[in-house]
């Protein structure tokens, strides 16, 4: 709609542009045809002639100038055309677009509470648990935080916070996860090539494994002293918050101390 009224009012503009032109021909053509019984005088006349002269030198740049207007606006006449044209084509599809989109976000399935996940483990590590330690069990993804999940924090959470500090600490907490998970999976051939600062690291992971947390992937404070990028600052400790608050993280305590799962 928004396009064809463009075109309409162009359409208007450039007819009153060519009437506009039109006009000045008209009008300079009356005044030369009045003087044209002049032709024949002599070089008496001459400032006569010279007017005529600049009349018709006048007209012939006004006549240029119309020209190049209207092979301008022809083609910008055509370029319209063809926008109104791909206008009408998606439309359709715009449409279809809108009536497929839900009217609400579908709701997000309810997880079960941590002393759940923890009556449930024998039964995973059953299945797909203990192949998934045994092939190095691969880190989810998670996914970075939005502008609108930010802002759907409580104000005193997200106070001095951007998506850029957030979604840092996360790729922080992403690499975490999978530097714990690469030594919880490494072979004995690995073992024997580490320092011995990442095998006693290691061997204090795998202390953690219970029945509790087979289930889960997770890191603790002792896997943030290893990472100093992810502070626990004032700061740090609210983006904590707000990983929680948009369902990044979840805490809990183990092994006498914190511990965070990703969903």
């Amino acid at each position: 709609m928004m396009t064809s009224t463009a075109s309409t009012n162009k359409a208007e503009e450039l007819g009153a542009s060519l009437t506009t032109l039109l006009g000045r021909l008209e009008a300079q053509l009356h005044e030369l045809h009045a003087l044209m019984p002049m032709r024949s005088l002599g070089p008496a006349h001459m400032d006569t002639l010279q007017q005529i002269h600049l009349s018709l030198s006048a007209a012939e740049a006004d006549a240029q100038r119309a020209r190049a207007t209207l092979r301008a606006e022809a083609a910008e006449l055509a370029e319209l055309r063809s926008l109104l044209a791909a206008a009408d084509a998606i439309t359709p599809r715009l449409h279809a677009a809108r009536d497929g989109i839900p009217a609400r976000p579908p709701a997000e399935p309810s997880r079960p509470p941590l002393h759940e996940l923890a009556a449930d483990a024998p039964r995973r590590r059953s299945s797909t648990g203990e192949a998934a330690l045994r092939a190095g069990r691969p880190v989810p993804s998670l996914p970075l935080v939005s502008e609108a999940e930010l802002l759907s924090a409580p104000s005193y959470m997200r106070a001095r916070l951007d998506v850029g500090k957030v979604n840092g600490t996360l790729l922080e907490v992403q690499t975490c996860l999978q530097q714990r998970y690469a030594l919880l999976g490494a072979t004995r051939a690995q073992m024997r090539a580490m320092g011995e600062a990442d095998r006693k690291r290691a061997a204090a992971i795998r202390e953690m494994e219970s029945a509790t947390t087979k289930a889960l992937f997770f890191f603790s404070e002792d896997d943030l002293k290893t990472h100093p990028a992810i502070r626990q600052d004032a700061t740090g400790k609210n983006i904590f918050a707000v990983l929680r608050h948009v369902g990044r993280l979840r805490e809990f305590k183990h092994a006498g101390m914190r511990c965070w799962h990703v969903r």
